[in-house]
Parts: structure tokens; C-alpha cells; sequence
């Protein structure tokens, strides 16, 4: 409808099918073009706030405390290179600024491509997830705190059936040893506690 009115005010002949077809893909190519200059900025800036690097520098992700992510977006992520690629972006030199620019223009192409993919992606059903890897990739992670793990206390007892009876002496022993070990329980019950 855009494109009707702008032939209209700006042509002042009769336009041709051709002329019309012209202005609407003009309209649907500045429409796509901010579209993709808005996710990129919401790209930068989420990175900016809420990327963090893994454990060994190697990965990187977003915080779970992170505002929803399209997946429009997410997915040009995964394809161009994942988090790390964007959190390492940096303009300090000229080797830094043309990689930087070299990721904005992998990013443009994914971004305008993903409904072409999407479009694609029904003639290859393998693919497609399944329905519960789907689902499982939604959920979100629960940080529970781990329970703390008392060491296992070491002994050397004498075998419960051994062939000969205890004497007063092992008994004596084996009851001292006993009482240590349950000294030793409760010392730590208390201190968990």
C-alpha cells in the first residue's frame, strides 16, 4: 500500500507494473535493512551488558538473568560465530576495526537470510529437533546450591566374621575405636548444623 501512494505522489505519469514493483521492493528493503540495523544494536548492547566469558576463555554466553533474546536473533549468533565472536569485538586498531566490520557485514547477511532458511528448512526434516529437545532447550537452569559432602572416614576394622572370637583386649579396642568414631559424628553434625 506504501508503494501505491509514494508512485502516486512521485510519478507524474501513469506508472508501469514494473515502476510499482520498483517502489515496493524499496519499501520491503529499507523495512529489512533498519530491521537488521536494530538487531544489531540490540546485539551489541546485550553483549555489552550480559556476556560473560566461560571458565577458560575459550566460550562465552549470555547471563541467565538476561532480557528474552529473539530467535531471529540468536540464531544469526549461533551462525556467525557464537557469543565469543561479539564479546571479543573491539575498535582499539585497524586490524580490530576490520573484524569488527567483517562481523557486522556476516551478521547483515545471516539476519537477512534467516526467512529463507526458515523457509528451507521443512525439505530437510532431519534437521529439525525433536519435539522433546525442543522443549528441553526452553527449560530454564535452576541454580540450587549443592549439598555439602562429609569425607568419608577412613578405618581398618577387623573383619565382622572372622574365624577366631575377639579377646577382652580386641574388645576393649574395637568398643574404644567405636566411640571415637562416633565422638567424631557428632563433632561434625554439630558444625554442619
Amino acid at each position: 500500500m506504501h508503494a501505491f501512494g509514494r508512485v502516486r505522489r512521485e510519478l507524474e505519469f501513469y506508472p508501469q507494473v514494473s515502476q510499482v514493483r520498483r517502489f515496493a521492493l524499496v519499501d520491503e528493503t529499507a523495512k529489512l535493512d533498519s530491521e537488521t540495523r536494530l538487531a544489531w544494536d540490540f546485539t551489541i548492547s546485550l553483549v555489552g551488558k550480559w556476556g560473560r566469558w566461560g571458565e577458560d576463555y575459550c566460550s562465552a554466553y549470555i547471563d541467565h538473568d538476561a532480557p528474552p533474546i529473539p530467535p531471529r536473533v540468536a540464531d544469526t549468533v549461533r551462525r556467525t560465530g557464537g557469543w565469543g565472536a561479539y564479546l571479543g569485538l573491539s575498535y582499539s586498531n585497524d586490524d580490530r576495526r576490520r573484524d569488527a566490520a567483517f562481523q557486522q557485514k556476516r551478521f547483515f547477511e545471516e539476519y537477512q537470510a534467516w526467512d529463507a532458511v526458515k523457509s528451507a528448512e521443512q525439505n530437510f526434516p532431519a534437521l529439525a529437533a525433536p519435539k522433546e529437545v525442543k522443549r528441553l532447550a526452553e527449560v530454564k537452569r535452576i541454580d540450587a546450591p549443592r549439598p555439602k559432602v562429609s569425607p568419608v572416614i577412613e578405618m581398618n576394622p577387623r573383619p565382622i566374621l572372622s574365624q577366631t572370637p575377639l579377646s577382652d583386649v580386641e574388645l576393649t579396642d574395637r568398643r574404644e575405636m567405636l566411640r571415637q568414631q562416633a565422638e567424631k559424628l557428632k563433632q561434625r553434625t554439630q558444625q554442619q548444623a
